[in-house]
């Protein structure tokens, strides 16, 4: 695996801001794109749409009829708005979170409400569920793990909480970054869905399988919501580049992401060494808790991350990047540190 050398229009610097792969495909995988290019002139005859519908329901111990692919989990997400929310519907998600969940509610003419999130930067489940009992929301939005914190929900609390939700609230689980949650069982979660009536996942390959600029993602759920979702979706949205990258890059996704999960739990203990507060993160980054300048000495070091209201998001993955990382916070801290120093009291009259 290589890094990219070019990163994008930004010259020499590195992104590590919007939590995608730094690794490029590699000369195998690009080969069989440009075979598959070669149609590009035709319509997607729903072939190799077909065939990654088999390999996800596979993978994930469901039948082919549980699975929704879509342009991105992004499109997925839009469905599921678009054949739950009605105008004046309540939409009950955690804030901070992915900043998508209020667009897609007011666009739909539904009412957001959002929800703080609990101590340690996790969802509230309790609260969500005091608002589903009250307000009787259209749609529950979880991201398990969340983004921007990378904090996960405990399975046992959030099986409990999946259970208790009335059947006319539709839940959906979006599961961008579950592939580096260590603790994670896709199968079990797929499960969950397709058993519930009101439950959705959704996933993308745009993290974990190195596919963001293909636009490939795909939900589970219940039959006759997986036909609902369907219905929502556009067609030919799904190529077959994307299909065919999203086959292949199936069977590399393990290796990646054990790369991914051993740089996280490294840059997390030199920050947390450094004096910073990071959250145990099941995600491909990790967040630094307040200090939003240290986005601006970071971008200083050519390496450019987020800032969310909870602090400095920083993605996993640039070996490059996560050095200039480490050294751009060791200055950050020496200069806050001298300068509290400089502005202690000596004691002199």
């Amino acid at each position: 695996m290589t890094e990219e050398t070019a990163m994008h229009d930004h010259g020499r610097q590195i992104r590590m801001d919007l939590n995608e792969s730094p690794v490029a495909i590699d000369d195998s995988s690009a080969a069989l794109l440009a075979d598959v290019l070669r149609t590009a002139n035709r319509y997607p005859r729903g072939v190799l749409q077909r065939r990654l519908t088999h390999v996800i329901a596979q993978r994930n111990g469901c039948a082919p009829e549980n699975v929704v692919l879509g342009a991105g989990s992004v499109s997925l997400l839009e469905a599921v708005w678009s054949c739950t929310v009605d105008p004046g519907d309540p939409v009950v998600f955690a804030e901070p979170g992915f900043e998508m969940y209020p667009w897609l509610t007011v666009r739909r003419g539904g009412t957001p409400m959002s929800v703080p999130l609990a101590p340690g930067f996790r969802t509230d489940l309790k609260q969500i569920r005091h608002l589903v009992r009250t307000a009787r929301p259209a749609l529950v939005a979880i991201t398990n793990p969340h983004n921007p914190s990378g904090t996960r929900c405990p399975d046992a609390e959030l099986t409990s909480f999946l259970a208790e939700v009335r059947t006319d609230t539709v839940v959906v689980v979006d599961e961008a970054y579950v592939d580096f949650d260590e603790r994670a069982d896709l199968a079990a979660s797929a499960a969950a869905a397709v058993d519930a009536p009101n439950v959705v996942l959704t996933r993308t390959l745009s993290k974990a399988h190195g596919l963001a600029g293909l636009r490939i993602g795909y939900a589970i759920a219940h039959a006759d919501l997986a036909r609902r979702l369907a219905a929502s979706t556009l067609p030919f949205a799904v190529t077959d580049v994307a299909c065919a990258a999203a086959s292949a890059a199936m069977d590399t996704v393990d290796d990646k992401v054990a790369r991914i999960r051993a740089m996280r739990a490294s840059l997390t203990e030199q920050l947390r060494d450094l004096g910073l507060e990071v959250p145990d993160s099941a995600a491909n980054f990790v967040l630094v808790v307040g200090h939003h300048d240290l986005a601006d000495r970071l971008a200083d070091r050519g390496v450019l991350v987020s800032r969310s209201p909870l602090g400095v998001r920083i993605t996993i993955g640039h070996e490059q990047g996560g050095d200039r990382v480490v050294e751009g916070v060791r200055e950050y801290c020496a200069a806050r540190h001298g300068s509290s120093k400089e502005n202690q009291p000596t004691g002199r009259q």
